[in-house]
């Protein structure tokens, strides 16, 4: 039997979850299968974004940061929203600690963080593909209280879709 990606068998979880997996899937519909985005219930419709803090994994193993950051700074240029870029360290313990600082300076309206999960390498013939999982939360300034959820399965060290669909997200979304 062939065997079924994790991304599917949630889909299909949710999917079959009656009224309330109904509507989290409609949220998740995308032109991507590989893209999912969760809308999580907020108390107040979204403010447009003029300032974005990008916090971005520690280090360039599995994700070009760079690329990223620039992928986002010209994707929300034709809005007018400023993009400013942090890093994690590999030993962070209180993520709020390591942007105080940032927050203080830019003080952004939206905070997108964006982590990395599931490594997984596999090679079929003479041809070897990383997976890894981007996971990317939204938040408002400098709250804890998550707005959106994005999660992209990537196949490469540079996302460009992943970039494409949050931008096409947060416009549908209001914040643009």
């Amino acid at each position: 039997m062939a065997q079924q990606s994790s991304l599917s068998r949630r889909l299909f979880l949710l999917a079959s979850g009656g009224a309330a997996g109904s509507s989290v899937l409609a949220g998740c519909a995308t032109s991507d299968a590989n893209f999912v985005h969760e809308r999580l219930p907020v108390p107040s419709p979204p403010a447009k974004m003029q300032r974005l803090l990008l916090w971005l994994p520690p280090d360039d193993n599995w994700l070009n940061g760079a690329s990223v950051a620039a992928k986002f700074v010209s994707a929300l240029a034709p809005y007018g929203v400023t993009v400013e870029t942090g890093r994690s360290t590999k030993l962070e313990i209180d993520r709020s600690v390591e942007q105080k600082e940032v927050i203080e300076k830019f003080r952004p309206t939206y905070r997108l963080e964006i982590d990395l999960r599931d490594a997984r390498s596999s090679t079929q013939g003479s041809v070897s593909t990383t997976a890894f999982l981007m996971l990317g939360v939204l938040y408002r300034g400098a709250s804890r209280t998550p707005l959106e959820k994005f999660h992209y399965r990537a196949q490469s060290k540079d996302t460009p879709r992943f970039v494409n669909q949050v931008v096409e997200k947060l416009k549908a979304g209001g914040y643009l």
